[in-house]
């Protein structure tokens, strides 16, 4: 998978981010910085899994059962 400029930018913003939340939040910008990776990767992994729905993986549909049946 080639490195997208989108998810570059994201990692900059994630590494960066507390830094700039750090002296007005203090500690509860471990739990802030927690809810917003977990949210938005949760988010970027959907995405790439409805990109390609018809894959190899596991929870992808598959086409071959989907033809047998009709």
């Amino acid at each position: 998978m080639p490195l997208q400029i989108s998810r570059l930018l994201w990692v900059i913003i994630v590494l960066l981010f507390p830094f700039d939340l750090a002296p007005d939040m203090g500690y509860f910008t471990c739990v802030i910085m927690c809810v917003f990776v977990v949210s938005y990767f949760s988010m970027e992994l959907i995405s790439t899994d409805l990109e390609n729905p018809f894959g190899q993986h596991n929870h992808s549909i598959d086409l071959n059962d989907l033809f047998s049946r009709v």
